[in-house]
């Protein structure tokens, strides 16, 4: 057993959600993040890898991680923020597998919304059609034969790509990409990327700015 490992096991983890208040040029200047963290009392579970799905001028309303403690693995939740005092308004479930679930990356076709939670243990990338009105998921397709961590897709560099870390090493410097093959219905293979540090997993979506297009990633060296 690695010192991490056994830290992690006599440690309690604790994640949680927060709302960056500077703005991104500002930060791509070097000012330091501030931070405005989501108000809750809850003990027996935290939240992590939060997509936005709705924005009004009273609520923000998020797919998340939502790790609960008595069933030790992740569930895919709902968020309902206040949007002036970062208060947890509402929270309801949106999938629960007896495998982990986290990083729900959403994505919108016409008037449909999709999400691909991440589902490693179970071997493979599953995506659902997510109801926005019942806050359920219905219909399900796998979507790539591999147990892929934080797996996501995008269409910026012309092809329809999927950027991810992969099982038994999610955490490292390895960086898999994965191109869409139409006739199979599935992501295949296409090449890897190695990094000098353990910063390959994905940390969320792929943004322009400035010309530019960013992969925000995960610090995984300590």
């Amino acid at each position: 057993m690695t010192i991490k490992q056994r830290v992690k096991d006599l440690t309690p983890e604790c994640w949680n959600v927060g709302f960056i208040t500077n703005s991104l040029d500002s930060i791509l200047r070097g000012e330091e993040v501030q931070v405005e963290w989501v108000r809750h009392g809850m003990k027996d579970r935290w939240f992590a890898d939060p997509f936005i799905l709705d924005v009004t001028s009273s609520e923000i309303t998020l797919l998340v991680e939502e790790y609960y403690e008595p069933i030790r693995r992740g569930r895919i939740s709902r968020l309902v923020v206040d949007r002036n005092t970062m208060q947890l308004k509402d929270l309801s479930t949106v999938l629960q597998l007896g495998t982990h679930l986290s990083f729900p990356v959403i994505r919108r076709v016409g008037s449909e919304v999709f999400i691909c939670p991440e589902n490693s243990a179970s071997g493979k990338l599953t995506r659902y059609k997510y109801d926005v009105a019942t806050n359920r998921c219905l219909d399900s397709t796998v979507v790539c034969d591999a147990p892929l961590a934080d797996a996501v897709d995008t269409t910026l560099f012309g092809d329809r790509l999927l950027f991810c870390t992969r099982q038994p090493n999610p955490n490292g410097n390895e960086l898999a990409i994965f191109e869409w093959n139409e006739a199979a219905g599935k992501y295949e293979p296409r090449q890897t990327c190695q990094f000098e540090e353990n910063i390959a997993r994905m940390a969320g979506d792929f943004f322009e700015y400035d010309r530019k297009i960013y992969r925000p990633a995960q610090e995984c060296n300590v």
